[in-house]
């Protein structure tokens, strides 16, 4: 939830507003993925900020951002519901300023079964609390100052306590988005308990510059 620095309004943002699919969908989609950009698959094997260096490619050097949001497969080990391979991008979504109107957001959506990216689309906005007060700026940052690669420490230094308490695991959640006036990044995995087989998960909220925790709810 995003706070606004000055009335305390929640700006909430429908990832449904820009058409994401399961598979479900993939034939509702057709024509618009006919004209979407193209992008082949997306690994966490290529780095956990993938989805933001997705981000990087598509947007203009000077483009505001509100959330960059991966979600990544568990894959079958974990899930055994899971129909993409482990580690696959199944959403990364990238809101942003609209470059032909700032008081509105767009959106570009990854389909983790297409394999594409479609959008730009509008973005659905609802406040709580007074709209004359809200300013679509007080959630914005550049996507210059947008550095998750220290989080990769993060992982690894985790990697060893993960490995002990469950039979299998992945991270797959990697999220940054505003709360209030700051920022912040969400890492979570799915995992495989060790001692009764069940399924669990956790996560962690690290700080803008990807190396301060905030809260850890690994092992909770």
């Amino acid at each position: 939830m995003l706070q606004s620095k000055s009335i305390r309004s929640v700006l909430l943002v429908s990832t449904l507003s820009l058409g994401l699919a399961a598979c479900d969908q993939a034939q509702d989609l057709a024509g618009d993925l006919a004209n979407a950009a193209g992008a082949g698959e997306m690994n966490i094997a290529d780095g956990h900020d993938v989805c933001f260096q997705a981000a990087k490619d598509k947007l203009d050097a000077d483009a505001k951002v509100s959330e960059i949001s991966t979600m990544f497969s568990a894959g079958t080990d974990v899930d055994g519901d899971e129909t993409i391979e482990a580690g696959g991008v199944e959403v990364c979504n990238i809101f942003y300023q609209d470059p032909e109107d700032p008081r509105k957001l767009v959106g570009l959506s990854y389909n983790g079964y297409t394999k594409m990216f479609s959008g730009p689309d509008p973005v659905e906005m609802s406040v709580s609390g007074d709209p004359e007060d809200f300013n679509l700026e007080d959630y914005l940052i550049p996507l210059s100052e947008v550095d998750p690669a220290p989080i990769a420490q993060f992982m690894a230094d985790n990697d060893a306590a993960l490995a002990e308490k469950f039979s299998s695991y992945a991270w797959t959640t990697v999220s940054f988005e505003g709360v209030g006036s700051s920022f912040q990044y969400r890492v979570g995995y799915e995992g495989r308990l060790k001692s009764n087989d069940m399924q669990d998960d956790g996560f962690a909220i690290l700080a803008a510059d990807g190396t301060t925790v905030v809260d850890n709810n690994l092992f909770d």
